[in-house]
């Protein structure tokens, strides 16, 4: 399995995963790296935002659609009904998870398998403990599921 080049970069890890288009091809598309200083601290790096990575993941072929996991600190639809409408229209999601450091990490699941990437790692990883943020599924341009 994949793995990140560095840091800030889970999120196109993440979809290459699952599109199988190259990391680098991504972040080309996106036209940085994220690794542009954009204030002071450890966790100080540009690294790449939902909207940017669907314009780029839309020019390559791929539409990415998000849902938010948590609306005003309430599950809403609930976590159930989500994983349940998940498993009924999307094979290939990335999951973005909240971090102990306030910040966001994105991971690779293929719901068919039920297989949770970590790109940070390349390894498959438990659900357990994990504080998603969104739900983004991936599907290729023109296609719907049966």
């Amino acid at each position: 399995m994949k793995k990140q080049p560095n840091k800030w970069t889970c999120y196109p890890t993440a979809a290459s995963i699952l599109t199988k288009i190259p990391i680098q091809k991504i972040i080309e598309t996106v036209g940085h790296d994220g690794s542009e200083k954009v204030e002071d601290g450890p966790f100080s790096k540009r690294a790449f935002h939902t909207h940017e990575m669907a314009i780029a993941l839309y020019k390559l072929g791929w539409s990415l659609t998000p849902f938010a996991a948590a609306m005003a600190l309430k599950f809403y639809p609930t976590m159930d009904e989500l994983s349940d409408f998940m498993e009924l229209y999307a094979e290939k999601v990335i999951v973005c998870i909240e971090t102990n450091y306030n910040t966001i990490h994105a991971l690779s699941w293929f719901v068919n398998s039920n297989n949770l990437y970590d790109p940070r790692t390349g390894n498959r990883i438990s659900w357990k403990g994990l504080r998603i943020s969104t739900f983004e599924i991936l599907t290729k341009n023109g296609s719907q599921r049966d």
